[in-house]
Formats: structure tokens, sequence, C-alpha cells
């Protein structure tokens, strides 16, 4: 049920004091302990910041390691070896990629939820949370986390060693997973609520939100083929249906049942186009249009990635002519 990973890990590079200061690596030892006469620096614990120099080396040994289960296999140690460190949060943030690309579900809420308890501003996170829990039907975290995500990405900036179509495609795709969940709980609400009109709308219009931000998203296409035909839209049901069926994933099958038996009760009608149109037809016609949503989808990451190119272009010549009008030792 888990899609393709778009965790976004920052880590804080520190410069620590210099000094005979204990520097050896966690691996393969364990719980070494200082020689007569060597010093051990240890700060306060911060959040983010390791609070001695081996502390940090021992971080970097577990964030460099480039296979995800050895990283996985190294924070664990970290954090027995470290449980009172600034960077818990972040061995948590890398259990939990480590869970999210083996599709271990419960393991990934387990330490997304123990990341965000000191990262709470994690869009990534919060996105991929709030999906996971509108697929359990816990509409309120759900909720919380989604709005949560779509607050915090319409105020991010762009980290500077990211390049820009990385950015911004990775932005929509987490927008799309928040509009995900917002239809999704909106649908649980509506269910709740004995067929409430104003959810069954909010619903619709995330989950539209959705496909514009991300035209394969398959299980939104699935979830508004169910909230159309719940609205009485048909048509518009078996376009999303439709949509669903030519994506691959687990709600391809039911979307082309879905499919069928709406198209069945078209055809009744022997006045109307669908006694004319294949199934068959109807796919290839959806294809079409996915193609052309796909082609504009790509064109608009490009234009808004060139926009960001610009502007740090232009900011990066105004700090040069500042730095060249400035009198030397000013």
């Amino acid at each position: 049920m888990l899609k393709n990973p778009r965790l976004l890990l920052s880590v804080l590079l520190l410069g620590m004091p210099g000094g005979n200061v204990r520097a050896q690596s966690l691996l393969p030892q364990e719980n070494q302990q200082p020689q007569e006469g060597e010093q051990v620096l240890e700060l306060p614990r911060v959040v983010g910041e390791p609070s001695s120099r081996i502390e940090f080396e021992d971080w970097m040994v577990v964030q460099q390691a480039e296979d995800v289960e050895e990283r996985a296999r190294l924070a664990e140690r970290f954090l027995e070896n470290y449980p009172n460190s600034g960077l818990t949060a972040f061995a948590h943030h890398l259990l939990a990629e480590a869970a999210y690309k083996k599709n271990d579900i419960d393991n990934f809420i387990l330490y997304g939820e123990k990341a965000l308890l000191e990262l709470p501003e994690t869009p990534a996170l919060l996105a991929q949370l709030a999906y996971l829990y509108s697929e359990r039907r816990d509409s309120v975290r759900a909720t919380k986390y989604a709005n949560g995500a779509l607050a915090l990405l319409d105020s991010m900036a762009k980290p500077d060693e990211m390049p820009s179509i990385q950015w911004v495609t990775e932005v929509r795709g987490l927008r799309a997973d928040s509009h995900y969940a917002l239809g999704r709980s909106h649908l649980e609400l509506w269910n709740l609520s004995v067929g409430s009109p104003k959810e069954l709308q909010e619903a619709v219009e995330h989950l539209n939100r959705t496909l514009e931000l991300d035209p394969e998203h398959g299980y939104a296409a699935f979830r508004l083929g169910f909230a159309q035909l719940k609205a009485d839209h048909p048509e518009v049901a078996l376009e999303a249906y439709a949509r669903a069926a030519i994506l691959d994933g687990p709600a391809a099958a039911p979307s082309r049942s879905h499919l069928e038996r709406i198209h069945k009760n078209l055809q009744r009608d022997p006045e109307s186009k669908w006694a004319q149109t294949s199934i068959e037809e109807i796919l290839e016609e959806e294809r079409k249009r996915l193609e052309s949503k796909q082609a504009e989808m790509l064109q608009e990451l490009a234009r808004l990635a060139a926009e960001i190119d610009e502007l740090e272009a232009a900011e990066t010549d105004r700090l040069e002519q500042e730095k060249e009008a400035t009198p030397p030792g000013n």
C-alpha cells in the first residue's frame, strides 16, 4: 500500500570544538572507555546536535552507509549507544525510511511518530503518515497531518543543495498525497455521517486535486470513481475508474470490474453514446487523456524549476554586486 518514498531527510553537520577528544567509530567495538588523561567532551542535549565529537563521528558512520538495511542497523546501534543524543529523531527518521522501503507499515508509523516528536515540521513524514492513517480510516490524524504538511509546504524554501526540478517534483508529490489523505478521510466521514452531501463533495474536490497534481495516483482515481458514483454521476465515475484501471497497482483490477458494471448500466439506454462504445475504447481514450495530463505536468514542473533557478541566479548576482560595491575593510 506504500507508494514510492519521498522522504526528505536533512542532517545538521556541526563543527565540534578541538582538543584531545575521543574519536573512534562505534563499530565494531561498543561502550569504549576513554584512556587515562583523555578528555571526553559532552555538551547539553540539543535537538539536532551531537553532544560530543565521538557521537558526531559515529552518526556520520550511520549517514554514510550506502545500503538502506545497513544504515537502519547502524541507526539502531546508534540509539543503543546514545539514547539521549540530540540526533535520536534523525535516527528514527532513518529507521522510518528503511521500514517504508520494505513496505513495513507498522514500523514506518512507529518510527515516523517518534521522529515527529522532535521534528514536527517535517512535511514528508506528515504527508506519508496522513496517507497511511487515511487508509486505516483514522480520519482525525490523517486530516491533522495532511493539513500540517500542506501548510509547511506553502512556506518552505528549497534546500540550497537540491536541484530545482527534484524539489518541485517532490513537493508536488507530497501535496498529492496530502490531498488524497483529506479526500479519503472525507469519504470516511461521509460514511459515518450516513451520507452527508457536504462530506462527499469535499472528498471529490480533494481527490480531483490529487489527480491534478499526480495523474498516475491510482488510489485517488479509484476513490474518486466511488465518490462520483455515490454522488449519482455515473459517467464521471466511469472515467475515474478507467484511469485507475489503466494504471498498474492494486486498484486496477477492482476498478476494471466497477468500470464494466457501470458501462453495462449505461448501455441500457440505446440512445446514449455508451451503447456504441466498448470497454477497450473507453480505456484507450483514457490512456490518451493520461498521456496529455502527464505531458502538462512535466511542462509545469520544468516551468516552476526554471523560475526557481532564475530567482536564485538573480539573488547570486545581487550578492556579488553588493560584495563588489563594499569598500575593503568594511
